[in-house]
């Protein structure tokens, strides 16, 4: 004959003493089956149950919640009648009230049975640890070998990513990896995402099998650096422009500086030569004042073509036009200077 059934011996673990006393005899179960596995070699809750050591309630320290008492009790029934994730919705609330290695126990217990086995391990692990309302020798001895069942049904993977400190994301996910960079994972297919600035994201899709320790590297590569900015043709418009102007501006100053200087002169040859002959002390003076008066055509023509051109260019920059086709065009003789420009835009 195998022991009582999962119900009683869950009632007996996580519910107070005086509770289970009350409660009736339950009737002597059925033979255990011999085949005490799924199909896919897990084993079913009445193996888990079978395996179970009974535990005394007297060595139970009752908890003093009548909710979290409650809880239990439903959670109990529900496991007993196979709703796993019923049960473990219920445990999962008692241990959020009430949270103790017992309650931890009894998470475990469920996610085994829904073959969460990753949750059913770290259940497990961290009731082994916990101090509060601490498992018993036997409750122990049961907690491990349902834990060595899970690593049986669980795959290891140890990830390995350059840079060290990219993010990891599974299914995506964002996970803190142990020191040696591994992590357990149930079977099936997974997504490793891996993210640091500066790089190429890189996503890898892996298939796990039960009980097998897999390696997923990573090696992200730098995105090439950003362009640095420079000026477009639009905006180089303007500066050339305005650089024409202040040349065409200053040219234009020194044409009427050198226009005012040949006026003195001439004026001062009409004061002292004659019609058409001067002394020779003039003739310098008359031959400056026509050098300086040809200089400040020139100088005249030169600076109202460039401030023309440089206006040009500011005006096309500013609208954001194409880049024109300007001709400007400048002679001079014995009559005069003229300036002639074509401009497209």
């Amino acid at each position: 004959m195998r022991p009582f059934a999962t119900s009683l011996l869950l009632l007996v673990t996580l519910v107070p003493s005086t509770l289970a006393a009350q409660a009736p005899s339950p009737p002597e179960p059925a033979p255990a089956p011999s085949d005490e596995t799924t199909q896919d070699g897990a084993p079913t809750g009445e193996a888990v149950a079978a395996s179970a050591p009974p535990t005394s309630a007297g060595g139970d320290e009752p908890s003093t919640n009548p909710v979290v008492r409650a809880l239990l009790v439903e959670a109990v029934a529900e496991y007993d009648a196979g709703r796993y994730a019923e049960a473990q919705a219920l445990f999962r609330r008692a241990h959020a009230l009430a949270p103790s290695a017992r309650t931890l126990r009894g998470l475990g217990m469920a996610a085994f049975e829904l073959r969460q086995y990753v949750t059913a391990l770290r259940a497990f692990e961290e009731a082994l640890r916990v101090t509060e309302r601490p498992l018993t020798e036997a409750q122990r001895a049961h907690v491990e070998d349902l834990a060595a069942r899970a690593r049986v049904y669980v795959s290891s993977v140890v990830v390995r990513v350059t840079p060290f400190d990219a993010i990891v994301r599974i299914d995506g996910a964002e996970v803190s990896l142990d020191v040696d960079g591994r992590a357990v994972l149930d079977p099936g297919p997974h997504t490793f995402s891996f993210e640091h600035e500066g790089h190429r994201p890189q996503a890898i899709e892996v298939q796990l099998e039960p009980g097998t320790d897999r390696e997923v590297s990573a090696v992200l590569v730098p995105l090439p650096p950003a362009p640095t900015p420079s000026a477009s043709a639009d905006d180089a418009l303007p500066i050339a422009g305005a650089t024409l102007g202040v040349i065409g501006l200053l040219s234009t100053g020194a044409a009427v500086t050198t226009g005012v200087i040949a006026s003195n002169d001439a004026a001062q040859l009409r004061r002292e030569c004659d019609v058409f002959v001067c002394s020779g002390e003039l003739m310098a003076v008359r031959d400056e004042a026509r050098d300086l008066a040809l200089t400040a055509d020139v100088l005249g023509v030169v600076g109202a073509s460039l401030g023309a051109v440089g206006t040009t260019l500011v005006l096309i920059g500013a609208l954001g036009s194409s880049r024109p086709s300007t001709t400007a065009h400048a002679s001079c003789g014995p009559t005069g200077c003229t300036i002639s420009m074509e401009g497209r835009w």
